[in-house]
């Protein structure tokens, strides 16, 4: 699978260490962000 990430306009962070309610994640993943890197 290839991206053209030079065209992404928002990434989102995710923290895996943090909590992140349902409600919070549904929100991203149905925000129109580009991509989500999970690291801390």
């Amino acid at each position: 699978m290839e991206f053209n990430y030079e065209v992404w306009k928002h990434v989102f962070k995710l923290d895996p260490a943090k909590e992140i309610s349902d409600a919070h994640l549904e929100l991203l993943c149905e925000s129109g962000t580009d991509a989500i890197f999970i690291g801390g």
